[in-house]
This record gives structure tokens, C-alpha cells and sequence, in this order.
């Protein structure tokens, strides 16, 4: 064998070694107490979850599932369905959020629009043009998430199409920083 073929070998060994010490030293990761339950949602004859991108908990335990199906914005008590929301907004779910005030925030990839829904589904502020993309501040290019501050403002991240985050007020009207 050349000395570069058996150089390689002992480097390759040397690295087996190591690695094998260092994670001989690594503590055991810690046991998490938790069980799964399955099948917890119990969904209407026919239905079925596509790609859920999103789950939220409303104040009173009522459980929000955002995915790509038929009916996108999925509201559950304790795991029974019990309706489904606005499906007519939606394109392509990718988060969704419950502020303090259990209105249900949600950010649609494919409609370029982040939605606040009232508890029981009223549309009470939509940020972005609907399925129209763009990188000015009435628009956005497949927004990701939103959060809110103690004041009320709204962050939105516009995170693939334009990789900035914004900030609003809470009626929707864009604020420096």
C-alpha cells in the first residue's frame, strides 16, 4: 500500500478512537416524562390532517391545528373536533398563534398574508395583500411567524422571500425598528 492509502487509514482510525472517547464521556440524556396518546384528535368522517404546520392552545384549552388540508384552521376540545375556520382564506398554512386575548393569529406562505381571527373566526386585521408577493411594507413575500409585545405591536417575520422582520402597531400600521 502507497503511504498516502495508509496515511488515510490511521487518520480514520485516530478518528474513530476519539470520537468514541469524547462520546463515552457525554452524560445520558435526561428521561422525559411525558406520554402519547394516540390518535388524541378525533377528526370528522372522511377528514384527515396534510402536513399540519402549526398548533396553538387557546385560555380555555381549546387546541387550534393549522395544516394543509381541506379545511385549514382546525379548532379541537379535548381532542374532539369542534369546527373548522374561515377555510376560504387560506393557501398554504405555516403558523399559527393565540394572543392573551384568544384571538387566533395565522401566517399563510401561499397567500403572502398574516391574518388576526377573532375567537369565533371574524377577520380583525390582515397584514400583507392576499397572494400578492412583494418587499414593500404592504406586502410580503411568504411570511413565517408574528408575535406580540406588551404594548400591542405586532413583529412579523417575512423570513423566505425577503428575510426581514417588521414591526407594526396593533391596528396594522407599520412602525420604525
Amino acid at each position: 500500500m502507497s503511504r498516502r492509502v495508509l496515511s488515510l487509514i490511521a487518520d480514520i482510525l485516530w478518528f474513530c478512537i476519539l470520537s468514541e472517547l469524547v462520546f463515552a464521556q457525554l452524560p445520558e440524556p435526561p428521561k422525559l416524562n411525558y406520554d402519547m396518546i394516540p390518535d388524541f384528535f378525533q377528526l370528522p368522517p372522511g377528514e384527515h390532517l396534510v402536513e399540519p404546520a402549526g398548533v396553538a392552545v387557546n385560555s380555555k384549552g381549546h387546541v387550534y391545528v393549522f395544516h394543509r388540508g381541506k379545511h385549514p384552521l382546525m379548532e379541537f376540545d379535548s381532542g374532539k373536533s369542534l369546527r373548522s375556520i374561515a377555510d376560504d382564506l387560506f393557501v398554504t398554512a405555516h403558523m399559527v398563534r393565540v394572543d392573551p386575548e384568544d384571538n387566533i393569529w395565522t401566517a399563510d406562505i401561499g397567500s403572502h398574508v398574516v391574518l388576526k381571527l377573532s375567537a369565533e373566526g371574524r377577520v380583525l386585521l390582515a397584514l400583507g395583500r392576499m397572494r400578492i408577493p412583494g418587499d414593500d411594507v404592504g406586502h410580503f413575500n411568504q411570511p413565517t411567524d408574528v408575535a406580540w409585545d406588551r404594548d400591542g405591536n405586532v413583529y412579523v417575520t417575512d423570513g423566505y422571500g425577503n428575510s426581514r422582520v417588521l414591526k407594526f402597531d396593533k391596528y396594522g400600521n407599520k412602525l420604525p425598528g
